[in-house]
């Protein structure tokens, strides 16, 4: 009785790692999700549609996200196990890739260790959620090195990946923007900005495209 007590308990074990998962399965491209403009100052959240919509006619040379690209349909990822996958870019053209899951977020890793001095303000920006697995920044070089990440979040058997479209306008003649950034902008950002003097207005968009098994 005691061996069989402890065979279904490592059975149970195996069924709660997903040991038993079914692979290869792909999933492909099933709509987009299109997010709202949200605006902020200095001075909080923008509430009136009114206002936002004057203030985002101000901001030139950027483009909001309108209408999805048909060569999204070209995207599929292929899972090849819970720690390996094929995907197809845009473009049709394949690449292998290495996954880590960590909070139902999909860390997908490709490519070589990237080296340069402009890497930081996409591996560690406070406006963004997700960051690299890999990623150093020398003090004293201020030279970066990453392992470029392609983030997706998996809820209820579908898998997504975020685009954020990021405006940000400071006091003084400068501006930082983002459209279509692999990730989703973090709303904690703001309580660090509350009552700054040195940013003026902030505008994002999250959105998501959509995949789900063929």
């Amino acid at each position: 009785m005691r061996r069989v007590l402890i065979l279904m308990l490592f059975l149970l074990s195996l069924i709660s790692c997903n040991i038993f998962e079914d692979y290869p399965k792909t999933y492909v491209y099933d709509g987009f999700e299109t997010g709202e403009i949200k605006l902020y100052t200095n001075s909080g959240a923008i509430k009136d549609s009114s206002i936002i919509h004057k203030s985002l006619g101000t901001i030139k040379n950027f483009n909001w996200f309108e209408e999805p690209n048909q060569s999204y349909q070209k995207m599929k990822i292929e899972f090849l196990s819970r720690t390996k996958a094929i995907g197809t870019n845009v473009f049709g053209n394949t690449y292998s890739i290495t996954i880590t899951r960590k909070n139902g977020i999909l860390y997908l890793e490709e490519g070589d260790t990237l080296t340069g001095h402009h890497l930081s303000i996409v591996c560690d920006n406070d406006r963004f959620k997700y960051s690299p697995l890999y990623y150093e920044c020398s003090p004293t070089t201020g030279e970066s090195k990453m392992v470029h990440c392609t983030y997706l979040i998996e809820e209820d058997g579908v898998i997504f990946l975020p685009l954020v479209y990021y405006y940000e306008k400071f006091e003084f003649p400068h501006m930082q923007s983002f459209e279509g950034a692999n990730n989703v902008f973090n709303e904690n950002y703001f309580l660090t900005i509350e009552g700054s003097k040195e940013v003026d207005t902030i505008a994002y968009q999250n959105c998501r495209i959509i995949f789900k098994e063929e």
